[in-house]
């Protein structure tokens, strides 16, 4: 008699592990996501390869670019030319890199390149590849998120109807 319990507890166990996997998987997965639509820009102290501090919250009331990235990715190099690029058309737009790698050089970088010490921001944003970008409104929230690489005119379009959408 005592064997039955224990085949139930088996049975359980083998029933409910696979179901167990695909919660924490799912769970994983939308972490990894990092920030969305409609989060809140989380408050962070960053600073620049200088060493001066700069506040998320100083951003408010802008519109911001948030590009997270690898100085070593080329996809991201490809990033930060085409934001190059059409940057000029957007002079209300706000571009600041966050550099993945603390010890990044800023050569032939022409927007501000902050690093995050307490990887606090990092956390809350990360992605599972970058270039990440984070479109984020004067209200401080984002409103358009996304991984990888744009062609310029594709980017130029996207960033006009984020601009006429936040106005």
């Amino acid at each position: 008699m005592k064997k039955q319990p224990t085949r139930w507890v088996l049975l359980a166990t083998t029933l409910a592990l696979p179901v167990l996997l695909v919660v924490c998987a799912h769970r994983t997965l939308r972490e990894s996501q990092g920030l969305r639509q409609g989060d809140e820009l989380p408050k962070a102290r960053l600073r620049t390869a200088e060493g001066f501090p700069v506040d998320t919250d100083s951003w408010r009331g802008t519109m911001t670019l948030l590009v997270l990235f690898n100085p070593a990715c080329k996809a991201c190099e490809a990033e930060i030319l085409t934001l190059k690029t059409i940057a000029p058309q957007f002079p209300d737009l706000k571009i600041v890199l966050l550099s993945l790698d603390p010890a990044v050089a800023q050569a032939d970088i022409p927007f501000p390149v902050l690093i995050d010490p307490s990887r606090a921001l990092l956390k809350k944003a990360r992605r599972l590849a970058v270039p990440a970008l984070y479109w984020i409104g004067h209200d401080g929230k984002v409103q358009y998120a996304r991984t990888g690489q744009r062609p310029p005119a594709e980017e130029a379009l996207l960033f006009r109807k984020l601009q006429a959408k936040g106005d």
